[in-house]
């Protein structure tokens, strides 16, 4: 069962049911209060533009499952951007220092970044950057946004080319699979 923080009340019994079955002789649900972002679906938009003719507009649901949240990253700014973008790589800060001495300015940009967490292609080649790190680089280097995207190089062989078939009926990641989670402290808009 897939469901955001804060949700799951029918998940959680059936674990707290599993652990007492498997043996665990005192198994506890405790309620907290605390504040949580939840996205809505409604009004949310990136759009790359040239003008007023529109380049791409990225699909915000996740086709693989009706039920999961809009895309979204919890407790990043709420707010409308519209800047001209520019691609970072990984958003390493070795990207950005080769970005500047290339004589690019990224400062009041929207970066487009590719996500460089948590892929074992990446990680074989040293490269494991958590997505708050790729944000304190982006604010660092002065952009005001960053979209986050799972490119198809960082899946390495388990591809469905490869025979592998797409979540949820299998290993491989999705083509519109979407990336959820949170960055912790910043004012940065993140999608």
């Amino acid at each position: 069962m897939d469901h955001l923080a804060g949700e799951g009340w029918q998940q959680a019994k059936w674990t707290q049911a599993k652990w007492k079955e498997f043996g665990i002789p005192q198994v506890e649900i405790a309620s907290y209060d605390a504040d949580l972002p939840t996205p809505r679906a409604e009004n949310q938009r990136v759009a790359l533009l040239q003008g007023d003719e529109v380049l791409y507009e990225a699909p915000l649901v996740d086709n693989t499952n009706a039920s999961f949240a809009p895309a979204y990253f919890g407790f990043s700014a709420n707010t409308n951007i519209t800047a001209r973008f520019v691609y970072c790589n990984f958003g390493s800060q070795e990207d950005f220092d080769e970005i500047a001495r290339s004589g690019i300015s990224v400062a009041g940009k929207i970066g487009i970044l590719k996500l460089a967490n948590a892929s074992p292609t990446l990680q074989a080649k040293g490269l494991d950057i958590f997505r708050g790190i790729q944000l304190s680089n982006a604010e660092k280097a002065g952009l005001i946004g960053v979209i986050l995207y799972t490119d198809p190089q960082n899946d390495g062989t388990i591809t469905e080319a490869n025979g592998y078939r797409p979540f949820p009926g299998g290993i491989a990641r999705p083509l519109t699979g979407i990336e959820r989670g949170g960055f912790g402290n910043s004012g940065m808009l993140v999608l």
